[in-house]
């Protein structure tokens, strides 16, 4: 296998994870979209390819092929919900109520489509000097567990406030669901700092050890009702049985994932690639 499909297909796996958790969550309500569930995967094949590129010529160090599918889930979900936002024709109705609350009055299709590319500009900027900045400090960051869960803390704290600005106006705020990405991100530091001496990706990789953590908790095991779903009746029963094979999905994209982050990059690459 090609290197660079190695990099792609981590980062189909990585795109997996949301596809699978969406699959789960929308069906019994939405019904099943065969149009929509390859979409995440395609971003995250995407961006596994362009992975692989900013690592050949150096922008990025790598030596841990965890790193990379973390952080292909966490601009994955940056690209995902980017999309629901602005991009769509019909705002989505996740957006509606933040919209409304925050006095947003974005009339026409390309305002929001100018807001959109604008916030994923900002965001990707800052998301570039992470990497520039942990790059710079990586001697001193590697394997040093305060800092790593200081950063861990930054990123989950990134999540919560994202999520508190989007779930409040319909769901009102909730400071102990606030906490949990806060205290998930400082796990998730702590542990990738040990793991790896290149820390360019830490910030990425621990925002999306932080979604890959809750989002499956909140899907699978929780038992609550999405948010947007808390009065809907279940218009498609059948889906509540067939989407068990969105479960198995979630747990081979997992164990992929703790595949890459058990074996170092360069070993991982004699054992899969030619």
């Amino acid at each position: 296998m090609n290197e660079v499909f190695f990099f792609v297909l981590i980062g189909l796996l990585a795109g997996l994870i949301p596809a699978s958790v969406n699959a789960w969550k929308d069906p019994p309500y939405e019904g099943f979209s065969f149009s929509k569930f390859p979409r995440s995967l395609v971003t995250g094949g995407v961006l596994g390819w362009l992975m692989y590129y900013l690592q050949k010529y150096n922008y990025i160090q790598i030596d841990n092929l965890g790193y990379v599918f973390l952080s292909v889930y966490c601009l994955e979900r940056l690209v995902g919900e980017t999309i629901k936002a602005c991009f769509l024709s019909r705002v989505h109705k996740e957006y509606q109520q933040f919209y409304k609350q925050y006095h947003l009055t974005f009339d026409t299709y390309r305002t929001r489509v100018i807001m959109g590319w604008l916030f994923f500009f900002i965001v990707s900027i800052g998301f570039a000097y992470s990497v520039q900045i942990l790059h710079a400090y990586s001697s001193t960051i590697a394997h040093s567990h305060f800092w790593g869960a200081l950063i861990g803390l930054l990123a989950g704290l990134i999540v919560a406030t994202g999520g508190a600005l989007k779930d409040s106006p319909s769901e009102g705020f909730e400071f102990d669901k606030f906490l949990r990405s806060p205290i998930v991100g400082l796990v998730g530091g702590w542990f990738l700092v040990g793991i790896s001496s290149r820390m360019d990706l830490l910030l990425m990789a621990c925002i999306g050890f932080d979604r890959v953590v809750l989002e499956g908790y909140k899907a699978y095991f929780s038992g609550k009702t999405r948010g947007m779903f808390d009065r809907m009746k279940v218009k498609y029963p059948l889906w509540k049985h067939e989407r068990y094979v969105f479960f198995v999905t979630y747990i081979i994209s997992v164990g992929f994932l703790i595949l890459c982050l058990s074996i170092p990059y360069t070993a991982t690459y004699s054992r899969f690639i030619p």
